[in-house]
C-alpha cells in the first residue's frame, strides 16, 4: 500500500503504460547522514532536465525497483560481492551507474580499490563517476577497463558542502563549543567486531584472502584509537567546563560506550541528528578520528585537530592523507587541549586545500565545473545513445528473490527478533541488523528536506516534491507536477 502513491505519481506523469522511454533516475540511500544531501542536490539538478527522481532508503527501495520502468540505478558502491544485485537489476531492464561514496579518501593501495571495485562488477555497470583525477587513475591502473566507461565528475556531496556553507555565512559566528566525531565501526559496531570481517567476505572475499594482514591492522589501530578517544573526552569535559561538546558517534557504532562518558558531564550533548554539517554553524573546534568529514569541517573554516599515538608504526600507510593534510595531528590529549585554550592558529582554511594537489582537483573548482550538473550531462548522453540494457528474462525468478522476496523476509524476521521475547543466538544477530538498520536509515526528516532544498537554491517554479512515505519521496520538474 505504501508504494501506491509513487505508482500513481508515475502513471500521472506518463511513465507507465506509455510504451516509451523516459528519463528515470533512482537513487537508493545506505547512510542517511552521509549520502541524502549530496543526492538532493544530484536529484534537484535532474530535475530541472526533466528527470523523474526517486530517492529512498536502500532497504525501502530495493523490493519496488523491480516493479519501475526502465531507469538508471545511481549506486553508492559496486563491490565484489554485490554483483548478483547488478545483475538482478539488469534484468530487469535497469542501468547501473555508480559514484563511490568512499572515493574521496578511498583506503590506501591495491586493498582498497579491490575492496570497492572487480572486473566482474564493472561488467555490470554502464558508467562511474570519480570525485577527481588521482582516484580515477588508482582505480583504472588495476582495473583498465574501467577507463572506456568512467569519467571524473567531482561529487555532489560537495557541491552541497560549497551551498551550505555559503548559506552558514550570513550568520555564522565562531564559537568555543567542540564537535566530537567518533569513528570506530570496526571495534565498536552494535554486531561486534566480527561484523567487520564478515562484511568484507561479503563485499569482496577475494580481497579478504588477498590482504587480510592489512585489514587486522586496520582493527589493531582503531581499538588503540578508540581507547585514546575516550580518554580524550573525558578530559576535554572536564577542562572546559563552560563549553558545550557536541559528540557525534559514527551512525554504524554502538553508543553505550559513548552514552557512559556522557552520563558523567553535564557539558556533553549528542549530536546524532541531521547531516554533520548542520552542526559546523554551532562550534568552532572539531575533532575526529581518519574521518572525511574533516576534508567537509575545512571548508568551513573550523580548527581541526585529530589525537594519535606518539607511536606511529602502520598509522602513515593507513590513514588517508587528504584528511591528515587539512589536521592538526596530536599525540597527546593535553596537547590538543592546550591549542583549544590558546586558540592556536591552524592550516585548517580553505587555502590549505592546494597542498592536496590533483586529489581534490574537482572538488575546488566550485560552482564553475559541479559535480552534479557533470553527472546528469553525462546522464543524457546516456540516455540519447543507449538503449535500454534488457537482458534475457529467464532469470527473473532469481533477481526477485535478490531484490525483493529475501529483503522483505529478512526485514521481516528482523522486526519479530526486536519485539520477540525470547531470543537464540541467530534472532539475537537479526535483532542487532534491525537497530543496525534504524541507525543507518531512520524515517525522513520533511523539514530538513525542504531545509537542504532551500540551502542550494532551488525554487518551486523549477522542481516540485513529492513525499511518498517516511523512507520514500519523488523530485520532478515544476512543469511535470
Amino acid at each position: 500500500m505504501k508504494y501506491l502513491k509513487l505508482i500513481f505519481e508515475m502513471f500521472r506523469d506518463g511513465l507507465l503504460g506509455s510504451g516509451k522511454r523516459n528519463k528515470i533516475l533512482v537513487i537508493p540511500v545506505e547512510i542517511n547522514v552521509r549520502e541524502l544531501n549530496g543526492a538532493i542536490q544530484l536529484a534537484h539538478e535532474a530535475a530541472k532536465k526533466g528527470w523523474f527522481v526517486i530517492i529512498g532508503g536502500k532497504s525501502s527501495l530495493f523490493p519496488v525497483i523491480p516493479f519501475l520502468p526502465s531507469a538508471f540505478v545511481y549506486l553508492k558502491s559496486i563491490v565484489p560481492g554485490e554483483v548478483h544485485i547488478q545483475k538482478s537489476l539488469r534484468r530487469f531492464g535497469h542501468r547501473n551507474i555508480c559514484h563511490d561514496i568512499e572515493g574521496l579518501t578511498p583506503s590506501n593501495g591495491p586493498s582498497g580499490i579491490k575492496l570497492r571495485f572487480s572486473a566482474a562488477s564493472i561488467e555490470e555497470v554502464a558508467h562511474v563517476f570519480f570525485w577527481g583525477k588521482r582516484q580515477w587513475q588508482d582505480t583504472v591502473e588495476q582495473f583498465p577497463e574501467l577507463k572506456k566507461k568512467s569519467s571524473v565528475s567531482g561529487s555532489p556531496i560537495v557541491d552541497f558542502w560549497h551551498a551550505h556553507q555559503v548559506w552558514l555565512a550570513k550568520t555564522r559566528r565562531k564559537p568555543d563549543d567542540i564537535l566530537f566525531a567518533t569513528s570506530f565501526p570496526i571495534v565498536n559496531h552494535p554486531m561486534g567486531k566480527e561484523y567487520f570481517y564478515r562484511s568484507i567476505n561479503d563485499a569482496a572475499p577475494d580481497a579478504l584472502k588477498e590482504f587480510k594482514a592489512e585489514f587486522d591492522q586496520d582493527a589493531e589501530i582503531q581499538q588503540l584509537g578508540l581507547d585514546l578517544y575516550q580518554d580524550l573526552l573525558v578530559k576535554l569535559a572536564t577542562a572546559f567546563p563552560q563549553r558545550t561538546i557536541y559528540l557525534r558517534p559514527h551512525p554504524t557504532e554502538d553508543q553505550d560506550v559513548w552514552n557512559r562518558i556522557k552520563q558523567q558531564h553535564q557539558n556533553i550533548v549528542f549530536a546524532r541528528d541531521g547531516e554533520i554539517g548542520s552542526w559546523f554553524d554551532k562550534v568552532g573546534y572539531f575533532i575526529h578520528y581518519n574521518s572525511t568529514t574533516a576534508i567537509q569541517a575545512s571548508f568551513y573554516g573550523l580548527d581541526i585537530y585529530s589525537l594519535l599515538p606518539g607511536d606511529r608504526t602502520g598509522i602513515d600507510a593507513r590513514f588517508s592523507e587528504p584528511v591528515r593534510l587539512v589536521t592538526t595531528e596530536c599525540d597527546t590529549s593535553e596537547a590538543i587541549i592546550n591549542n583549544i585554550s590558546n586558540d592556536a592558529a591552524q592550516k585548517t582554511a580553505l587555502q590549505s586545500f592546494s597542498s592536496i594537489g590533483e586529489f581534490l582537483e574537482n572538488a575546488q573548482q566550485g560552482h564553475e565545473q559541479r559535480g552534479a550538473s557533470t553527472i546528469v550531462t553525462q546522464l543524457e548522453t546516456l540516455f540519447d545513445t543507449e538503449e535500454s540494457m534488457k537482458m534475457p528474462r529467464s532469470s527473473l525468478i532469481d533477481a526477485m528473490m535478490t531484490l525483493t522476496v529475501k529483503p522483505l523476509i529478512i526485514s521481516c524476521l528482523a522486526w519479530l527478533s526486536y519485539h520477540a521475547p525470547f531470543r537464540s543466538g541467530r534472532m539475537d544477530q537479526l535483532k542487532n541488523r534491525y537497530i543496525y538498520g534504524k541507525l543507518k536509515q531512520p524515517e525522513y526528516d520533511w523539514q530538513a528536506i525542504k531545509e537542504s532544498l532551500d540551502i542550494i537554491g532551488a525554487s518551486e517554479r523549477d522542481v516540485r516534491l513529492r513525499l511518498i512515505n517516511r523512507k520514500l519521496f519523488i523530485l520532478k520538474r515544476a512543469d511535470d507536477a
